[in-house]
């Protein structure tokens, strides 16, 4: 009875570290990297870009790159997403945490918000808000594809840094424990109400050849070309054309 007992718990305590990101959210808060903590930290990681890994960041239509800035108004309502294409599962995540820091130090508490749609799916992170920083984060390890969060900065500022971390799981690989995490970092600026962005980006779904192009070519020249043919031939120079 005991045996059974223990290899019950074994068997309970496998299954929950194979399929585990923190159940409760994130575990920490660092920035320039991933912010995991806890059990990810006593493993062999398995780790790189999310976009290595198949996963993109986009606000609203634009998909977000590492390099450039990306510039964006103040005081409006913005919807972040951190998503896959594959609809096979191979790039869903469990954990995910986003953190939104300023490079001046100054709080940002506030800037990320959980939309209504996800109160059951995201939470504030207690871990950041400990920094002054905004953060959310996941409250299950259930695995997801996507994830949309609110971001709305108030005021005219640059050097803010959008750290985005997402959590696979702990599992095992050649008898060896091992974590598996992504993050990615991108730099935005706010400005005024009018200013767009100047990052390069890209649209979040390929068009299947490619964009259209345009093949309307304008009449105005030949229309004005008529106009100034028939006006001289009505004042009888139509000879200098």
């Amino acid at each position: 009875m005991r045996l059974s007992i223990v290899l019950q718990l074994l068997y309970a305590i496998t299954a929950f570290r194979l399929n585990s990101s923190s159940p409760t959210g994130a575990s920490g808060c660092d920035g320039n990297g991933p912010a995991v903590g806890g059990p990810h930290l006593d493993n062999d990681p398995t780790t790189g870009s999310l976009e290595g890994f198949g996963l993109k960041v986009s606000l609203e239509s634009d998909v977000l790159q590492t390099s450039g800035a990306l510039t964006i108004p103040a005081n409006r309502d913005h919807l972040l997403y951190l998503y896959t294409e594959q609809v096979d599962g191979s790039n869903e995540f469990r954990g995910f945490l986003f953190r939104l820091a300023n490079t001046n130090g100054e709080s940002t508490l506030g800037y990320l918000t959980i939309p209504e749609s996800i109160l059951d799916e995201a939470q504030v992170a207690d871990t950041c808000t400990d920094l002054n920083i905004t953060g959310i984060t996941h409250v299950n390890n259930d695995l997801k594809s996507n994830i949309a969060i609110n971001l709305n900065i108030p005021e005219k500022t640059n050097g803010l840094l959008l750290d985005v971390t997402a959590v696979i799981m702990n599992r095992l690989v050649n008898n060896t424990w091992t974590s598996e995490y992504y993050s990615s970092q991108y730099q935005i600026n706010v400005g005024g109400a009018e200013e767009e962005t100047d990052m390069p980006t890209t649209a979040p779904f390929d068009f299947p050849d490619g964009p259209a192009e345009s093949t309307a070519v304008s009449t105005l020249p030949m229309q004005g070309y008529r106009f100034v043919t028939l006006l001289l031939a009505i004042l009888g120079y139509s000879h200098i054309l």
